[in-house]
């Protein structure tokens, strides 16, 4: 079958004038050529504004230029997502690559199966050097419904996880949470609430590249306070969507997990966190437990 669907292509961008040109020459590049691009500067301070430009003045491709002060990765994806009236929408990183068939692959698979999502495998690259320990895809074919994507995203396997490695069917209804860090674990949960039919392709074609200036350096206390935030969103969405039985157990093992990562931190940084917010951390991963199994009990 043929992806006879429009398509559009966003990136958000802050400073990433050094790797960006490498980017627009990936998307020259694709076999598959039929989608517009949309652009969001989220107030970079480089010379991002004027690579973005350059590129705009020498491609045919349409493309949507947004130019915001600095509002932290989710407000910039959903400047994108607010732009975007085509059929499906697919995220690419600015600073990361994809192979030159990525988008034929993603467009030949979502046309086959009448997919609402599609997943290809990630390559990871450090400092340029390719890392198969953290390179993750599924091993073969993957046609899943919206539970079993579910729980491929609680347990973080075969890079459901990730935002940047989709194409998306667009519903207009899903927006990533603004001012919090991990946004994109909600955005990958919330996905499972709004779309049936979920594949899997096992090429690691969209290269996710780990620089030193990249790494986050924000440390402590908001890390575990935001961290935090989105787990509660996370398990007041899955309250809401009515799937909370089907994924029980996931989630639990994924609170369980969260709130081993909060600890971890806080005995790594204790001199960053206060105890007290610490404390009260905790105590809401304990809240997000009682409300999955007292949902449970309610839907039996």
């Amino acid at each position: 079958m043929v992806f006879d669907c429009s398509l559009s292509v966003i990136v958000p961008v802050y400073n990433a004038g050094k790797y960006i040109d490498k980017l627009f020459d990936a998307l020259e590049r694709q076999t598959f050529q039929n989608f517009d691009l949309i652009l969001v500067n989220d107030g970079s301070k480089d010379d991002s504004e004027e690579k973005i430009k350059a590129y705009m003045a020498c491609t045919s491709r349409k493309c949507t230029y947004i130019c915001q002060t600095n509002q932290g990765a989710g407000a910039a994806r959903n400047a994108g997502l607010k732009a975007c009236s085509a059929d499906f929408y697919a995220f690419l990183d600015s600073d990361d690559l994809i192979a030159d068939t990525y988008l034929e692959k993603m467009t030949s698979a979502c046309a086959k199966y009448e997919a609402d999502i599609v997943i290809a495998g990630v390559g990871v690259f450090k400092n340029g050097i390719y890392s198969e320990k953290d390179s993750e895809s599924a091993t073969e074919e993957l046609v899943l419904d919206s539970v079993d994507y579910a729980r491929k995203v609680l347990k973080k396997e075969d890079a459901s996880y990730i935002v940047a490695n989709k194409l998306i069917r667009n519903t207009g209804k899903l927006f990533f949470p603004e001012g919090l860090m991990f946004e994109d674990m909600f955005f990958a949960s919330g996905l499972a609430w709004s779309q049936t039919k979920v594949v899997f392709i096992p090429e690691q074609i969209y290269f996710y590249m780990i620089n030193s200036e990249s790494v986050s350096h924000t440390r402590g206390q908001r890390q575990i306070l935001d961290f935090t935030q989105i787990c509660r969103l996370v398990v007041e969405g899955y309250a809401q969507s009515g799937m909370m039985r089907e994924v029980r157990s996931e989630l639990l093992g994924f609170l369980d997990t969260a709130k081993s990562r909060i600890i971890r931190k806080y005995t790594e940084q204790k001199e960053f966190i206060q105890e007290d917010i610490f404390f009260q951390c905790c105590d809401e991963f304990e809240r997000m437990v009682g409300i999955v199994n007292e949902e449970n009990v309610g839907n039996r």
